[in-house]
């Protein structure tokens, strides 16, 4: 794979010297069941990531000025399952379901060499991320829903979602020296309940969807990403909050 762009080039457009491609290593296996009254369907992943960028160029001052650098050599392991189902207790209710359970890590450290435009090496980072988390993204999600029609072409749909096992964001050059190796912040786990309902209807020869829903409708205080501090806890975080409770209407015509 081609590096992303924001790693070939720094905010000040200038080339990021030696940017290699990255590798990546994946097997997949799933199943997959299916009846009138349910389906259900498991898969199982294991992906090696080798030369992984982080998600944004790293810096370092120097007394030349400051320098931005790619890294070269940092690897992850991601492997996890996914289930999802689907069951049909009547002709008018039905219950589905998802798990997610995933353990992402990088595995390796890397020592980056900082260069000037000159190709002079200007600093040295010496750092190591094994058996690290991935941050940016919830490992674990487990899902529910139920639909209900009480009239035909009515259907009301409340969702739970709970995601765990989000660790904040990581530069991973500050893992040098006592830091080495060293897990980022954890944020807390949370639930987020979202209601949906529809209508259908014909008038004119034209047919209408009516659709709605409301999302986070307990309005829950949550933390949805962050970025780790120079402190590794919740003091030291930046943090971004998620969204609060928001509603949207839509109309759908067909002819």
């Amino acid at each position: 794979m081609a590096p992303r762009m924001n790693v070939v080039f720094d905010n000040n457009n200038k080339e990021v010297l030696d940017a290699k491609n990255q590798t990546v290593y994946a097997i997949e296996g799933g199943y997959g069941l299916r009846n009138q009254k349910y389906a259900a369907n498991v898969n199982l992943y294991y992906t090696i990531w080798n030369n992984k960028p982080p998600a944004s160029l790293p810096q370092v001052i120097t007394p030349d000025g400051t320098y931005y650098y790619n890294i070269n050599g940092l690897n992850a392991l991601h492997k996890g399952i996914e289930i999802d189902f689907i069951y049909k207790f009547l002709k008018n209710l039905e219950v589905e379901g998802l798990a997610s359970i995933g353990d992402w890590k990088t595995t390796s450290g890397s020592t980056a060499n900082i260069t000037n435009e000159n190709g002079d090496i200007v600093d040295v980072v010496d750092f190591s991320a094994k058996n690290v988390h991935v941050g940016d993204a919830a490992q674990m999600q487990f899902a529910g829903s139920v639909r209900y029609e009480p009239i035909k072409r009515l259907y009301i749909k409340p969702r739970y979602t709970y995601f765990a096992k989000n660790y904040s964001n990581l530069d991973p050059t500050i893992l040098e020296g006592t830091n080495k190796d060293r897990e980022s912040w954890k944020m807390p786990n949370y639930g987020l309940l979202d209601l949906y309902a529809g209508y259908d209807f014909s008038y004119w020869k034209l047919k209408f969807t009516v659709t709605a829903g409301v999302n986070n409708l307990l309005n829950t205080v949550y933390m949805s990403d962050a970025q780790n501090g120079t402190k590794f806890n919740a003091s030291s975080a930046t943090i971004f909050m998620g969204m609060g409770r928001r509603m949207n209407v839509s109309l759908r015509i067909g002819f």
